[in-house]
């Protein structure tokens, strides 16, 4: 709400403005009017008077009427003028009236925002209360929390130190046990012996025990060694088995094959008899014959295998489900014993072969089915104890598994939870140290405060004992102690850490010849970020201003630096009239403060005139001013320094003022080194292209081709704003508004701040109406430019793209971002350097560590240590014939950028290349001669030979393909580091991840290729980098 307020203040304030000079010009109007109405009546009035006089001379009768006749046509033009301007006036004074009707309302508006700021500033105070009670009591709680984590600490420490304890008392207990054992082992062998004795009966009863032990361990091993021949002739006997149960298949099969033939020859053979038969009776007829007597016809049922003698037939799951008694080809023929009983006919001259078969395979069948049955069972019973084994096996290995996991995980919990604790103990060393340097700090303003008390408590005791004249006599003295002590006074109440400052401006003395007498002046001063603080107005050369600003101030390490640098400007200004001018400047060095006991007096402070009649500067009058504190910092700046002792510079930079105090030959050359340390950062912004805009203009409609203008703001300088190019999507901006130059103190701090740094560029649509209930914001695109190319001295150039708040591409924009002057590398110090000056000169010719770095990253790829020298030398003295070409290249190349054929010189080396062509960073010397030639660079044979001598590195192509493979070998370690570790492994030696990278590291087995002079392939990476660095002189080459 209050800025809301002040921006419309600030808009009705320049309405205001303009309205009033628009009245005064009307007004200047209005006079020169009235001016010229009263030259005309004037002039009417004398040519009246003139023709009167010369009518009445010529005829005295008539003239007088014959004069009237001419001058009323010219009356009434006249008047028709007079009313024409009085109408005028009278608009020209509502007019009027409705300002001062609006400059009341401002009035009333100013009054209302001043009310709103003093709330806002109650408001403020009691949030900053607040804040200061919360994070005192988040200070407390964390000392609490600090006190507990280190009482734990100091529980741990003397836990680790009872446990180290324990442990050395462990070994020892463990050594006295092994000695105790011995003796024990020593006993037990002389009490063996002596029991031995036949009278002892105990003794022998021991005897008898260890001798059924060792019988019985005896016995045991015999039985193991039995169980493991009985396994291996169970194998045996398994193996016997399969060979018997393939024979028993030959033989039934066999028998099938003789069952079938014996069937065919008993039905041949009684086909036979019976064939026989009937030719002896039909031979015979009716004579009689002795009949012999015929046997009996037997059926014979062969005897099946009775199912309750022989146990079921158990299976194993390689088993065959098909019975083994039967084979494919006793399914198809007709068999004697399948089924029920074989009707055959016995006659008492046939042998009986299939009972005799039958009886002999029953007895050798019978016991091997037996013998194959208790095998199988064994069999069985082995494979479910194999099953059962195997089913322990896994439920370990899981369990195993399971507690490897478990082991993981506590050991990355405890990993992960050392780590927090050393983080944690880390913040909290952090914030100790903190608050220790806040200690000191309180310390010294507690010192500060109480000598101040005593101070005044010394000044009172004086005062009661001295009389009333001799007070009066020391007027200015006892001023001085009555401001201390309301100073002191109004200090009680402060909070921990501010401070009142104190300016007193008392009297002038000016120059009567300058500031006379009637002469009305007043004294405007500016500290810090307050307000602008003014004297009254007073007339006279001497005038006694009286003014007393007290500004309540937090004295930390920005403002004892604001203390140390900077000063306060004193204007002097002289009423004229209604309006006043500057005639005299001054300032007082702030800096006094931290060396003094808080007291700055200047009685006759030099006052120079801004302008005089030769253009020199004079010296105007004096003024009498004090600065004061309510305490003296001189012992916080002292601590302040502790910490940053770089700040001691800041002292060192006095200028004219503080040159008495310090030699000249000292002064020159701190002057040289701050002004060899300043450069300007020239940022440019030359146009935009493929704009596009979707915001509403006031009409409703859609800005299609927006009316484009860019901005952007760099660290604390001001906004910086393009001018508006109208109805254009590639606009191109004015040179005059959008290249500006930025004073910079370039160190350590500034780099490494640029070196994180993006600067952001946005282009707004000006014909888009802002509201503020609507989202419309007239932002086309914005982009982010990273300035971590200044910190190396390149320029920033090119076509970057712009992003909408979709982050959708709105367009590109051509900026370029470049150092004034050349930059200087080594002449930089950074805040390590700084800390041990202590008054000292700094060593301009030295490397900071830093600085190391940045050189070995510019000619060391691998950043080894080692350095590429003859690189390394053409950097720092060129030749001239490398400086021509290299310049004549660069000038190619940017010309090329900047009409966008490329995008960078990079491109332009690398275009047609494979990837591993650019990961090795070389180009060959013929692709180098087109790619100049592609951008109107015509390479003679010497500027050949001199980028070759320069630049080159390998001789062949054979050459470049040896050290690519080399070098991915190098890089992975799949050549010598396999080899290695293969022979460790051999010898008995296991070396860690960390021991072979560290072995890779020191003994790579690779030289760099850089070290080769002459070749036909140029290092296109070293080529880049000469082009962006040799745009510099020779003389600062050699400087460097």
């Amino acid at each position: 709400m209050p800025s809301e307020y002040e921006d419309k203040y600030l808009l009705l304030r320049d309405e205001n403005t303009a309205l009033k000079k628009k009245k005064n010009e009307q007004e200047a109007t209005i006079k020169r009017m009235y001016t010229k109405l009263a030259m005309i009546e004037e002039k009417l009035s004398k040519t009246r008077q003139g023709e009167g006089k010369k009518n009445n001379q010529d005829d005295p009768d008539t003239g007088g009427n014959k004069v009237a006749v001419v001058p009323v046509r010219r009356d009434l033009d006249t008047e028709k003028f007079i009313a024409a301007l009085k109408s005028e006036n009278a608009t020209l004074r509502k007019k009027n009236q409705t300002l001062m009707e609006k400059n009341r309302w401002l009035e009333e508006q100013c009054r209302q925002l001043n009310v709103m700021k003093r709330l806002g500033g109650e408001s403020n105070a009691l949030a900053e209360r607040e804040i200061q009670e919360k994070t005192l009591e988040q200070m407390e709680q964390m000392n609490r929390q600090v006190h507990k984590l280190r009482t734990q600490l100091q529980d741990a420490v003397a836990e680790k130190e009872e446990l180290e304890i324990r442990i050395m008392k462990a070994g020892d207990h463990e050594k006295d046990i092994a000695l105790l054992r011995e003796q024990n082992r020593r006993l037990e062998e002389r009490m063996t012996s002596l029991c031995e004795s036949p009278f002892i009966n105990d003794a022998f009863q021991r005897k008898e025990r260890i001798d059924k032990l060792f019988n019985l361990e005896k016995l045991t091993q015999e039985q193991k060694a039995t169980i493991a021949q009985m396994t291996e002739e169970n194998q045996k006997f398994q193996g016997v088995i399969r060979e018997l149960q393939s024979t028993v298949k030959q033989l039934k099969q066999a028998k099938d094959r003789v069952e079938q033939d014996l069937a065919q020859m008993a039905q041949h053979l009684m086909e036979e008899r019976n064939a026989r038969s009937l030719d002896a009776i039909k031979s015979t007829g009716n004579v009689p014959m002795p009949t012999q007597r015929t046997e009996p016809i037997v059926i014979v049922r062969p005897r099946t295998p009775d199912p309750q003698h022989h146990p079921p037939e158990k299976r194993d799951a390689c088993s065959s489900p098909v019975s083994k008694s039967t084979s494919p080809g006793k399914l198809s023929a007709p068999s004697a014993n399948v089924g029920g009983g074989v009707v055959s006919r016995k006659y008492g001259d046939l042998p009986s072969a299939a009972s005799f078969l039958d009886a002999e395979e029953d007895s050798s069948v019978k016991h091997l089915r037996n013998r194959v049955h208790v095998l199988q069972i064994a069999h069985l019973k082995s494979m479910q104890e194999l099953e059962r084994c195997e089913k322990m096996l896994q439920a370990q290995t899981n369990i195993n598994r399971e507690l490897a996991l478990e082991i993981e995980e506590l050991t990355t919990s405890k990993i992960s939870s050392s780590n927090q604790l050393q983080r944690r103990m880390k913040e909290l060393e952090l914030l100790c140290e903190e608050r220790q340097q806040r200690i000191h700090a309180l310390q010294a303003e507690v010192r500060q405060l109480k000598y101040a008390r005593e101070k005044m408590l010394l000044k009172m005791r004086e005062a009661d004992d001295e009389c009333s004249e001799e007070s009066s006599s020391d007027g200015e003295g006892s001023e001085v102690a009555s401001l201390s002590e309301s100073l002191i006074l109004a200090a009680r109440d402060l909070a921990p850490g501010e401070q009142l400052l104190e300016l007193g401006i008392i009297s002038g003395d000016f120059d009567s010849s300058v500031i006379g007498v009637n002469s009305s002046t007043f004294v405007l001063c500016d500290f810090y970020d307050f307000e602008s603080q003014s004297t009254p107005l007073l007339m006279g050369s001497r005038p006694e201003y009286n003014l007393s600003a007290t500004f309540k101030v937090t004295v930390d390490g920005f403002f004892l630096r604001y203390l140390a640098s900077e000063s306060v400007f004193l204007e002097v200004h002289q009423a004229i009239r209604g309006d006043f001018k500057l005639v005299g400047k001054t300032s007082v060095r702030l800096s006094k403060l931290l060396q003094s006991k808080g007291v700055v007096k200047e009685p006759k402070l030099a006052i120079k005139s801004l302008y005089d009649i030769d253009g020199d500067s004079t010296t105007l009058g004096t003024l009498n001013v004090i600065l004061r504190l309510s305490t003296p910092i001189s012992e916080i700046w002292q601590v302040h320094l502790r910490s940053y002792p770089q700040d001691v510079r800041l002292l060192s930079t006095l200028g004219k003022q503080s040159e008495t105090q310090i030699p000249s030959d000292v002064l020159c050359d701190q002057n040289f080194r701050d002004d060899a340390m300043t450069n300007e950062l020239q940022i440019t912004v030359f146009a935009c292209r493929k704009l596009r805009s979707y915001g509403k203009r006031s009409d409703g409609s859609i800005s299609r081709v927006p009316s484009s203008y860019a901005h952007y703001q760099l660290l604390g300088f001001p906004d910086v704003f393009t001018n508006i190019v109208a109805k254009s999507a590639n606009p191109e901006f004015d040179l005059s508004n959008s290249r500006q130059a930025f004073a910079l103190e370039v160190d350590a701090c500034l780099l490494r701040f640029l070196s994180q740094f993006r600067l952001w560029v946005t282009v707004f649509d000006d014909q888009v109406e802002l509201d503020d209930n609507a989202q419309e914001d007239g932002v086309i695109g914005r982009c982010g430019i990273m300035l971590s190319d200044l910190v190396n001295g390149e320029d920033i150039r090119g076509w970057f793209p712009l992003k909408d708040q979709n982050d959708q591409h709105a367009g590109d924009i051509s900026v370029l971002i470049q150092w004034k002057d050349p930059f200087q590398v080594l002449q930089l110090t950074s805040s390590q350097r700084a800390r041990g000056v202590n008054g000292r000169l700094i060593d301009m010719h030295s490397l900071d560590f830093d600085q190391q770095h940045a050189l070995l990253s510019m000619f060391s790829s691998d950043m080894d240590g080692r350095m590429n020298y003859q690189q390394f030398l053409h950097y720092a003295i060129p030749s001239e014939e490398l400086e021509l070409l290299v310049a004549k290249l660069k000038e190619r190349l940017e010309y090329a950028v900047d009409s966008e054929l490329i995008t960078s010189a990079k491109d332009a080396l690398t275009a047609g290349m494979e990837a591993r062509e650019r990961k090795s960073m070389l180009i060959s010397m013929g692709s180098m001669v087109q790619t100049c030639e592609k951008y109107g660079i015509f390479l003679t044979d010497g500027e050949r030979n001199l980028l070759l001598s320069t630049f080159g590195v390998g001789s062949t192509s054979t050459e470049m393909e040896e050290y690519l493979r080399l070098k991915d070998h190098e890089q992975t370690g799949s050549i010598k580091m396999k080899q290695l570790k293969r022979i460790f492994d051999q010898i008995g030696l296991s070396l860690s991840a960390d021991a072979f990278t560290s072995l890779q590291l020191y003994y790579p087995g690779v030289a760099s290729p850089s070290t080769k002079e002459h070749g036909e392939l140029v290092a296109y990476q070293k080529l880049l980098l000469a082009l962006e660095a040799f745009h510099e002189k020779s003389g600062e080459h050699e400087e460097r």
